[in-house]
Parts: structure tokens; sequence; C-alpha cells
């Protein structure tokens, strides 16, 4: 797991991440290249957009003492069991979930290959806003979406996080056979708003590589950047043609030829993407505006046999307009 995708391990139940704690220091300032070769051959130092928590009856523990001490204080404060996962997309942490039905809380303890072991208790109110209280000793440094509190308790037990949190919200309720699923909604939701957003801005890596003491140049970040976003736009255009291709199911148009213009994009972005459909003289008269309003007054101008139909708009996870080239008449019949 390298620096970014451990910095996102938070995605999920646990908001504070461990990834800069292990592999920061060591990963920042030589990481920057690979990272970016990474990303041109088809990685994602972004972090991946979905997790699958896989079972495991006898896990491979970096340190499975402490990971026994927490889960034993877990169960003594009456949460039930709800089974090991391993998270092989984040590099094999191991996860063991716990429910606590009166509480209506869900717990997860963590175990990193490399040793590292830390705890999150999670409220889920109803209308989806999460807090959780973490013993976590590292703050990943990055923005944190609206929906989301954290209560950081460094190196403190479960009771200690349980007082934390009591009284939060009014929690929904889980049943121990739902924790994986919970898991990795709750990874995917934050994804898509990490996405959303293209990626982490300038001033978010300064400040990791500040907590990491490790200052960044200019030109660490910059590039840090440009590979960073162009792995969220990435999952971005990932989350958002799975949404198109819903829209044009049971219709005549075919979901592979379907493009979706969002205004997360910049200009240039837009014709990096898409820029093969549009001439450059249109692509010149069309300049003015927000991607999605320029696209459409382009695709306006193109010939009948490379215009774009405008099929619908989605709003989640941003507002975007999705087009369709037009089915031949002959696929109509």
């Amino acid at each position: 797991m390298d620096f970014w995708t451990g910095s996102l391990v938070c995605g999920g139940l646990s908001v504070v991440a461990v990834g800069g704690l292990l592999f920061g220091v060591r990963r920042w300032m030589h990481s920057v290249a690979e990272d970016i070769a990474e990303a041109a051959h088809g990685g994602a130092p972004f972090g991946p957009m979905r997790i699958s928590l896989r079972p495991v009856a006898a896990p491979e523990l970096g340190d499975a003492a402490a990971l026994d001490r927490v889960c034993g204080e877990l169960l003594e404060l009456g949460f039930d069991d709800a089974g090991v996962f391993v998270i092989d997309a984040l590099g094999g942490v191991h996860v063991r979930g716990f429910v606590h039905p009166e509480r209506r809380l869900l717990a997860a303890a963590y175990d990193h290959p490399l040793g590292a072991v830390w705890c999150d208790l999670v409220a889920c109110s109803e209308d989806g806003r999460v807090v959780t209280a973490t013993s976590s000793e590292h703050d990943s440094a990055l923005d944190r979406p609206s929906f989301k509190k954290v209560l950081r308790k460094p190196r403190r037990g479960p009771r200690a996080l349980l007082a934390a949190l009591e009284p939060a919200l009014t929690f929904s309720p889980v049943l121990p056979s739902a924790f994986p699923s919970a898991f990795e909604q709750a990874y995917a939701a934050e994804m898509v708003w990490r996405a959303a957003r293209g990626g982490p801005s300038r001033d978010e890596i300064r400040r990791v590589g500040a907590a990491e003491g490790l200052p960044p140049s200019d030109e660490d970040v910059e590039r840090t950047f440009r590979a960073m976003r162009r792995a969220a736009l990435a999952g971005l255009d990932e989350v958002l043609s799975e949404a198109a291709a819903a829209l044009l199911r049971d219709g005549p148009y075919d979901p592979q030829e379907a493009v979706v213009v969002h205004d997360v994009w910049t200009l240039d972005e837009l014709w990096a993407e898409l820029g093969h459909w549009v001439d450059p003289d249109r692509r010149h008269r069309a300049l003015q505006g927000s991607p999605r309003d320029v696209f459409a007054r382009a695709n306006d101008q193109a010939p009948d046999d490379r215009r774009f139909v405008r099929v619908g708009t989605l709003t989640e996870p941003v507002p975007a307009d999705v087009y369709a080239l037009a089915p031949d008449d002959d696929d109509e019949g």
C-alpha cells in the first residue's frame, strides 16, 4: 500500500489514516516519480474507488497480541463479533468487525501487515452523517467531507472511544452480517467525494508533506497534484459511466458510445478526453464557458453524423450531462 492509498484507508469506517504514519516519511520524497509512472501505466496512486472485504479464517497478522487486546475489550463492552476480513486492494490490511446492536454502533479493529494496530468506533445517523472515534495516532492532514466527523483519541482503548461517541447521533441499526457491506459502502462514499473534488488539492499535498516532517518542493507538489488528479478523474469517470449506463439501459442508445461531460474538468481536460469528436475550428469558437456549456455548443455545430444526442442529466456525484450517438436506422429496425 503506497502513501496516498494508505492515507485513504480512511474512506471506509476509519476516517483517520495510518498510511502516512507508516509510509509517509520514507516514501514522500522519493515516491513522486514512481507514483507518476504508476499512474501513467494505469496504476491508481489515488486509491481504488471500491474495495471488498474478503473473509479469512486464519489471517496472517502483523501484531496478533495487540489486536487480541483491542478485540477482547470490544467484546467486554458488549460488541458482537462480525468476522475477520482482509482488504486485498489496500495492501492486505486486516479488519475485524464488530457491531453493538443496543447502541447501534460499528467497530473495526485494524491490523496492518507491518504491525500497526488501531481501532475505530463508528456511529452512522439516519441522514447519512458519520461520526468516528479513532485510536489512530496519525491525522492524515487531508480535507474531510462535511458528512464525516472525527474524534481523535490516539492510542486509547475502545472504552475511551465509546465514551467519546456518547451521545453523538441518532444511530442507524446494523446487524453483524451487514458489516462488510456497510464498510464497503462507507469507503466508496468517501472515495466518490474525493474523486468529485478532482483529488487532493495542492494545499492538502503540502500539509501532508509538512505533517510528515518533509515539506515538499513546489515541483514535487505540482507533479504529485497532476498525477493524483489524473487518477481521481479516472475514478470519477468510472462512477459516472456506470450511472450513465444505468440511465441508457432501456433506451435505444449504446452505453459504449455514450460520453459524460462534467465541470470538474478544466477545458483542457475536456478536450483531452473528447477533443477527437470536435474539430479545432469548432473548439476555438466554443472556448468560453464551463466544460458542459462549451461541449454543448460545440456539439450543436457538429455534422449530423458526429453530433451527439443529449439523453439525460446526472445529479450525483456531480452534475453531468449524458450524450450518446444516435442509433443507425438499421439498428433501429
